[in-house]
This record gives C-alpha cells, sequence and structure tokens, in this order.
C-alpha cells in the first residue's frame, strides 16, 4: 500500500533539487509552506495526490496576529471575511490544494466560536471551488478531551463539504519510547475512541505536523536533539505502517523539510535546524518508492524540469527590477535593477524562474533581496 507519510516543506526554503525530487516521488501526498504556486505546480507534475497548503504570515507577522483570533471571535462572520481577503491569492493561486485556516488555535474554551469561524471560512472558500483543512490543533490540545466534544459539529460539517480536519501529533525523546505515547503520537485514535471519528462518513483526518518536540518537558525539541537520522528513518517508518490501520486518517506531515528558517513564525534558527528532514529526505524518498513496488498508481509520466547549473552571471526577464531590504513585498526598495545591470545572487543554489521565490542578491553597493522569478543564469 501506498504511505500516507510525507513531509511537509519549507518552501521556498528548499533547494530546487529537493522541489523536483518531490514533485516527482511516489509520495501519496505533499504539504508546502509560504508558496501556493510550488503547490499547483506539484499538483500538474500529479493531480491523483493529496495537496496542502499553509500560510504562515505575511511580511514577518504570523497569519493568526493579522487577525487577532481571540477578539475577532466575537463576530465570527466577520473574521471569516477578513481571513478570505488574506488569503484569497493563496486560494487561487492553489485551487488545487487544502489551505489550513489558521494553526494551533489552543483556547479550548471557546471551540464553539471558533468553530463557527472555521465553517464560515469554509463556505466562503467551497464557493470559488477550494477546499479547507481545519482544526491544526497543537499536541496536547485540547487538554480537556471532554471539550472536543463541543467542536464535533465542525467535523461533521467538513466531512459533508469534502473539507479536511487537521490535528499536530508528537511525542518526545523518540516517536515511540516515550511516555503516554497514545495521547500523544497517537491522539486520533482516542478521539476515535471517545467520539466515533471512524464513523463519521466522509471524514478526512490530516496529521499536519507530526515528529519529536518538546512534550511533557522531555527537552528533546527537534529529532536531532537525541536520535540520528537512521534512528529516526527507522521509527518513521514504523509510524507509517501503524498509520495504515486507520482508514479516516489520509496523510501525515513530518515537520519540517527546510534548508533556511523564515522569521514570519518566529521559530529560531536552532530550532529549525533541530526539526530539519533534509538528511532523512532520500530514505523517505526511497521507503515510499518501495511501499509502492507493484502497486498501480497514478505517476507522473512528464521528464522531470532540468534544474538551472548556476553560472555566476544573471540576468533580469522584466524591465525593472525591485532590490528590497527584506523577502517581502513591504520591505523598502533600495534600488531598482534592469536589464543593463550587473549584479550577483548570493543565495546558495538559487530556485531561479519559479514565483513566489527570495533570493539574496548584491548589487553596486546594495544587499537586499529580489522575486527570483524575473532572474535567469546569464
Amino acid at each position: 500500500m501506498p504511505s500516507k507519510l510525507s513531509v511537509q516543506a519549507k518552501y521556498p526554503f528548499i533547494t530546487s533539487y529537493d522541489f523536483e525530487n518531490l514533485a516527482n516521488s511516489y509520495f501519496n501526498s505533499l504539504m508546502f509552506l509560504e508558496n501556493p504556486t510550488a503547490a499547483e505546480e506539484a499538483w500538474k507534475r500529479n493531480p491523483k495526490r493529496i495537496y496542502v497548503h499553509r500560510r504562515v504570515g505575511f511580511s514577518g507577522k504570523s497569519l493568526e496576529s493579522h487577525l487577532d483570533i481571540e477578539n475577532g471571535l466575537s463576530n465570527p462572520a466577520a473574521l471569516a471575511q477578513k481571513w478570505f481577503n488574506l488569503m484569497l491569492p493563496d486560494l487561487k493561486a492553489a485551487p488545487h490544494a487544502y489551505h489550513q485556516i489558521v494553526n494551533e488555535y489552543n483556547n479550548q474554551n471557546r471551540l464553539v466560536a471558533f468553530g463557527e469561524f472555521e465553517i464560515e471560512c469554509m463556505k466562503l472558500a467551497n464557493a470559488i471551488g477550494v477546499k479547507l483543512l481545519h482544526g491544526n490543533f497543537a499536541d496536547g490540545n485540547p487538554s480537556d478531551m471532554s471539550k472536543f466534544a463541543t467542536y464535533l459539529f465542525v467535523l461533521q460539517y467538513s466531512a459533508k463539504t469534502g473539507n479536511a480536519f487537521g490535528l499536530h501529533e508528537y511525542n518526545g525523546k523518540s516517536l515511540y519510547n516515550a511516555p503516554t505515547l497514545e495521547y500523544n503520537l497517537f491522539r486520533h485514535r482516542i478521539l476515535d475512541k471517545l467520539y466515533g471519528l471512524s464513523a463519521i462518513q466522509g471524514l478526512m483526518l490530516i496529521i499536519s505536523e507530526m515528529g519529536i518536540a518538546n512534550i511533557e518537558g522531555t527537552g528533546t525539541n527537534g529529532w536531532k536533539t537525541c536520535q540520528n537520522k537512521d534512528q529516526y528513518l527507522a521509527s518513521l517508518k514504523q509510524y507509517s505502517d501503524d498509520i495504515e490501520k486507520d482508514s479516516y486518517l489520509k496523510a501525515a506531515f513530518i515537520y519540517l523539510l527546510s534548508h533556511q528558517v523564515d522569521s514570519g513564525d518566529g521559530r529560531t534558527t536552532e530550532l529549525t535546524q533541530n526539526f530539519d528532514v533534509t538528511e532523512v529526505l532520500p530514505g523517505l524518498l526511497t521507503f515510499a518508492k518501495d511501499r509502492n513496488s507493484g502497486v498501480q498508481l497514478p505517476l507522473p509520466t512528464l521528464t522531470p524540469a532540468p534544474v538551472p547549473t548556476p553560472t555566476g552571471k544573471f540576468k533580469i526577464t522584466t524591465s525593472g527590477l525591485r532590490l528590497r531590504s527584506g523577502p517581502g513585498l513591504s520591505y523598502s526598495t533600495l534600488l531598482t535593477l534592469t536589464p543593463e545591470s550587473v549584479f550577483t545572487v548570493d543565495t546558495p543554489n538559487p530556485p531561479l524562474g519559479i514565483a513566489d521565490n527570495w533570493v539574496q542578491v548584491s548589487a553596486q553597493t546594495s544587499k537586499g533581496w529580489c522575486w527570483s522569478a524575473y532572474i535567469q543564469n546569464a
């Protein structure tokens, strides 16, 4: 059987090589952060997979901060319209992905109002043909499992309308050799026992984050703090086999595939590095291929797009490209490059020619960031 396990990729902070490997892989699902264009491009390679997109933030500020959820929940419909207005460019750019509504809202005493907000978001997105991923509660939330009963109406609505429900599931020290395994790594099974998740017709559960974290004060925040890559890969394979038992669970995404960190989500470079599964990716790709051996899959038949080889010389493909002080449209313009400009690209293995990527550029006496869609090798 194809593995349900895949990766959560922090694109554009993965390399072009990684993107090609993911887009043309045997993974049955893919999740991209911060780049709906990448999700849609991968969908074109293989439209039979499950795709998820998550917007972490805008211009260094988290999506949740932009929304001011706690105050906004007094009027769920108005808050949903605010969310829709913010997210509309993403929804249009990746209409074939499930878009995560928000991440880790964990006030268990306001789940009714939060659920009403999410349903209003689903109505708005579904009206333009886009599906959403709701929930996405942090591991251990709600801490009082009885509170989840007040949220069941959202699962029933999303199941009827073709949307999906997300959960985060981690464990500490290792995936398996840690206390309260079921409560942490397999808490969806506790919810199933309590509330009959598997009996909700059409329910689609996605584990939108999973891995090793600082659960119950273990201090192991990221797999690199407690395991080597072979140990982690072995436990991930075991997890993949285990979740095959849960038919309503359709995909699970390992946190996190990234070579860099985006300050927009407030995570430190060190923390991201401890979670980064770049070293584990080759083994995961091989595992996914082996699991699909002998299985008829709707895999892409087209030849992988060539990855540009850096030449050290670059050109722009537009009449004017702004060099900004940071990786976003809200940052100030330092200068404007023209087709005659001489400049260097400082980002290693730059993903040139792909929309929604920011690369570091040096031009004249300035260093800044440019949108890579308009930069090519000379």
